[in-house]
């Protein structure tokens, strides 16, 4: 019933490109889903390598709260960037990038009033037949295949937001998935990066980051 329903023309919007901080350039569908059917990073069995921000910040957890109580839904729709807008997902609905918002989206629902009613009222006003949701919420569909390490690349450039800078450990954790065991496989002098012996090693990393 929700794949019919997510199918159906009254809940989706035209799909458009979106392009990440890297400039890579993707096509997504918008389309209308629960709440409750997207897999955000707070939600056992999401992929903890597509989230990397750790949401369990303090700074992270203001952030959702703020976001909540003054939800903008004109912030939450269609954008050409990849880290605003509606949240992307992956077609299993995944979210790929705008896990805070979803979070946000689920918590102004889950508080009732104004800012959950005027988000209702926002998607409704974009042509899409909201009433047999519950909880809606406008995702955007990533289309465009990409294979493990292309989406891993995405999933980094989609977070990098001027919102909420990434601290020295999420930076970290971000740049070290973007290595592969055989990048690794060249340092040859683990204690002194800067020897010649590391030289490809370094140059490798470089060209990953």
């Amino acid at each position: 019933a929700a794949e019919a329903r997510m199918g159906a023309a009254e809940h989706v919007l035209k799909p458009h490109r979106v392009v990440d901080a890297d400039g890579r350039s993707i096509v997504v569908q918008p389309k209308v889903v629960e709440a409750s059917d997207v897999l955000a990073s707070s939600d056992r069995g999401f992929d903890a390598s597509l989230q990397p921000r750790d949401r369990s910040r303090a700074a992270s957890g203001q952030q959702v709260r703020e976001m909540a109580a003054r939800l903008d839904p004109e912030r939450l729709g269609i954008s050409a960037e990849a880290d605003r807008g509606a949240p992307i997902v992956s077609h299993d609905g995944m979210v790929e990038s705008g896990n805070g918002r979803v979070m946000a989206i689920r918590s102004a629902y889950d508080a009732g009033g104004e800012p959950a009613a005027a988000y209702r009222e926002f998607l409704a006003a974009q042509g899409l037949d909201v009433t047999a949701y519950k909880q809606p919420i406008l995702v955007r569909e990533r289309l465009t295949v990409l294979d493990d390490a292309e989406r891993a690349a995405f999933v980094i450039a989609a977070n990098r937001s001027t919102t909420l800078a990434f601290s020295a450990s999420e930076r970290a954790l971000a740049d070290a998935r973007l290595l592969d065991a055989d990048t690794l496989a060249l340092l040859r002098n683990p204690t002194d990066l800067a020897a010649v012996a590391n030289r490809d090693s370094v140059k490798s990393v470089l060209r990953a980051l």
